[in-house]
């Protein structure tokens, strides 16, 4: 957990620079342990999770189609806050 307040680009750079990526997420029990892990270690803070929009011009889904990890692995599962993505 970087403290830190950056950009994703930087917290990206950082993680990198660190020898690994930003956290994907794959299942709901991921998901939910990073919650845990986010509400114990920085007090319900930030978090920057790897996901991505690959392009501007894709439409918002849940196909995954639109979206990508910054590890590369597959976007596969979503969990999204009523309202999200908006951006």
């Amino acid at each position: 957990v970087n403290g830190d307040v950056l950009t994703w680009d930087e917290h990206h750079a950082c993680a990198r620079a660190w020898g690994g990526n930003l956290t994907s997420v794959h299942s709901a029990a991921e998901g939910e342990y990073l919650a845990r892990l986010i509400s114990h270690d920085t007090g319900g803070g930030v978090l920057f999770l790897g996901g991505r929009r690959r392009s501007r011009s894709l439409d918002f889904d849940d196909s995954g189609r639109a979206w990508e990890w910054s590890d590369g692995t597959a976007w596969r599962y979503t969990n999204w806050t009523a309202g999200e993505p908006d951006s």
